[in-house]
């Protein structure tokens, strides 16, 4: 693999994504061919490692899955365009944060469900189950799963181009 050596696991994935569609993305400069080699090759590896997961202390486990490449990928294009709202991943969850409310309908529609208590809007993998049950703050889940803030570059980010 060119652009994902070492991944073991979906968080390692994801994360490792969000920084090559920020440096390889033609809006930001890059080149459209290298873009879409990279997209395929994240696609490729997704199949491999969407059920391994790894917690902020370092343990792998295993949480099936079907969550498939192109649907992160738009997603994560979509929320990112967004202003005014930040964009977290927390083990396999996406939460979203800030300015939220003018796009609750958007937020519904891309299959992310509003918590109260948090005050913050999450995605998590279709079929995915949590390994601990009960209530815990955005701080907890952020100790326990470790965290990675998706930073915006301009408002033209990342295109899906899969």
């Amino acid at each position: 693999m060119r652009y994902f050596d070492g991944i073991r696991t979906a968080e390692e994935a994801k994360q490792r994504y969000h920084e090559l569609a920020k440096r390889l993305h033609p809006d930001n400069g890059g080149d459209v061919e290298e873009f879409k080699k990279m997209q395929a090759e994240f696609s490729d590896l997704w199949n491999r490692v969407k059920s391994t997961h790894r917690n902020a202390e370092g343990q792998e486990y295993h949480s099936e899955t079907s969550e498939s490449a192109s649907a992160y990928m738009k997603i994560v294009d979509i929320v990112l365009r967004m202003e005014g709202v930040d964009l977290e991943l927390c083990g396999a969850w996406l939460w979203a944060t800030g300015r939220t409310y003018q796009n609750r309908e958007t937020f519904r529609d891309l299959g992310f469900r509003w918590s109260k208590s948090k005050r913050a809007w999450y995605y998590s993998p279709e079929g995915f189950t949590g390994k601990r049950k009960g209530h815990y703050s955005l701080n907890e889940i952020r100790q326990t799963y470790g965290s990675e803030k998706f930073e915006k570059k301009d408002s033209h980010m990342i295109d899906v181009m899969l």
